[in-house]
């Protein structure tokens, strides 16, 4: 493997993202470096078929010998840039015969029809290759998405956990609880839609990609939006709401029951918490759960405000 870009020799060399920035000579080294470390780790079964079809392709009989000279070098490395990979690739078609063309059609029999031509099967090439950069770009960026909200995700929790396990406060460490689980709940639903996204790369979904990527902000609020979500269900178990719609034996006991006197003038007395250890364990399951559906609960919420809205006599 070459340790500087190689100068290009063909017409149909394609152009990666930095052949044409004005950098300083070591600057494009350490580009050219990382984008050969790229291809390794991303398209070793790209580099594998590519080879395969010169070897189909050997001795060369057709094209420049400069073309030849060219393929036979870039076959004898050992790492490629995406320059020198989608090169061979345009090389094996300058390079076939007619009689070989047969094998070009084969190897990329979805996008070219039987009986092309060699520049049509140009156009069809540098079109495949575009599209393949363009989805490893799209599932580079999902992935660093995952990643910066799985730190914040772990900030969130960590700062969480912290207070429940320092604060003296039943109330406060409870509260903790369901935020924590939250969080997790949360995270969990967004890397399923993110993954929902990813699965769909090929398909009719750059739009809703984009939304996912450029308006990345709106899913660190879903992940706040968890802790918020875990807290309200503790507060709704707290006054007794879940007990219409659910069996008591799921509901984590809270003390101190709804309708308690609170003692004294001041709020310490009112204030809920969990009132044993198994009863930290489902406030934990529901707080995930609700974080979960931090996508469903902001409609459920507006469906029964309308719901109450429409049941109220008009005024007069």
């Amino acid at each position: 493997m070459s340790e500087t870009p190689p100068e290009a020799t063909t017409g149909y060399r394609f152009a990666s993202p930095w052949d044409k920035l004005d950098l300083p000579r070591d600057k494009l080294r350490r580009q050219y470096k990382h984008d050969c470390a790229d291809v390794e780790r991303n398209a070793k079964g790209y580099v594998i078929r590519v080879k395969g079809l010169h070897r189909a392709l050997q001795p060369y009989q057709y094209g420049l010998p400069a073309d030849q000279q060219r393929a036979r070098e870039l076959i004898a490395q050992d790492g490629y840039s995406w320059a020198e990979l989608f090169e061979l690739e345009l090389l094996a078609v300058s390079l076939a015969t007619e009689e070989q063309f047969g094998i070009l059609t084969a190897h990329w029999r979805e996008a070219a029809p039987v009986g092309v031509g060699r520049n049509d099967l140009f156009r069809v090439v540098l079109a495949g290759q575009q599209r393949y950069f363009k989805v490893l770009r799209r599932e580079r960026a999902l992935d660093r998405l995952r990643l910066h909200l799985g730190l914040f995700a772990l900030l969130l929790a960590t700062v969480l956990f912290s207070y429940f396990l320092w604060t003296p406060s039943a109330s406060g460490s409870s509260l903790a609880l369901a935020g924590m689980f939250g969080i997790l709940g949360s995270f969990t639903s967004i890397l399923m839609r993110i993954q929902d996204a990813g699965q769909n790369l090929n398909g009719q979904t750059s739009a809703g990609i984009a939304t996912l990527t450029d308006g990345s902000w709106s899913l660190y609020l879903a992940l706040l939006s968890g802790v918020l979500f875990g807290i309200l269900g503790f507060y709704a178990f707290a006054a007794d709401i879940g007990g219409h719609f659910l069996s008591w034996d799921l509901i984590p006991n809270i003390e101190p029951k709804a309708g308690t006197v609170c003692p004294g003038t001041g709020h310490g007395g009112c204030l809920p918490y969990l009132a044993g250890a198994a009863d930290y364990g489902k406030m934990a399951v529901w707080g995930f759960f609700f974080g979960f559906a931090e996508k469903f609960i902001p409609n459920v919420l507006t469906k029964l405000a309308n719901a109450r809205s429409a049941g109220r006599p008009d005024a007069p």
